[in-house]
């Protein structure tokens, strides 16, 4: 009996210790994709801009999945005025990455360094200020006329993940081995 109650303190010490979920700039992992166009008021932005916006071949009317891509752009507000939404208007670019049940599984954000050497490691020192104990992966976009410098930052629910993973293996190893 008390080796069992040990092991399940451990386990749920384990448990705790490494559960990865995450909630940033309001966004929480788990969330479904409906939970997020509510989040972010999204019908609204798509008949307000389907309104102002006659289609075209060119540009033709958006619908809900709209919101899924808006911000990942959301650096080039442009016209598209993505700051009418929460979380589109903020400094780096935001990622969504979602699992086989449309629930938020990561949140990449993407920061550009600004040019400088002492300008670059005052903002690396902000950024790591604002997402203490994360990995920040540092990379350089070349460009024909410029390079870019970037600071990423991953926030990923490793158990939804994991979820999804095992999921999908399961999918993939039954067609796999079905005409073995």
């Amino acid at each position: 009996m008390k080796k069992i109650l040990i092991f399940i303190i451990l386990t749920m010490a384990t448990l705790t210790v490494h559960s990865t979920e995450f909630e940033i700039y309001g966004l929480k992992s788990g969330i479904t994709k409906t939970e997020f166009y509510e989040l972010t008021k999204c019908q609204e932005f798509i008949d307000t801009y389907n309104a102002k916006k006659t289609p075209s071949t060119y540009s033709p009317a958006k619908g809900l999945s709209y919101c899924l891509q808006a911000p990942y752009n959301s650096a080039n507000t442009g016209e598209y005025a993505y700051a009418n939404l929460p979380f589109f208007g903020i400094e780096p670019t935001v990622s969504l990455k979602w699992t086989h049940d449309e629930r938020l599984w990561r949140v990449s954000l993407n920061y550009e360094k600004p040019k400088g050497i002492l300008e670059g490691i005052a903002y690396q020192r902000a950024v790591q200020e604002a997402h203490p104990g994360m990995d920040i992966v540092e990379s350089t976009v070349n460009g024909q006329y410029s390079n870019k410098d970037y600071l990423t930052v991953n926030y990923i629910d490793g158990p939804l993940s994991d979820s999804s993973i095992e999921h999908q293996f399961g999918l993939y190893s039954a067609k796999i081995n079905d005409k073995k």
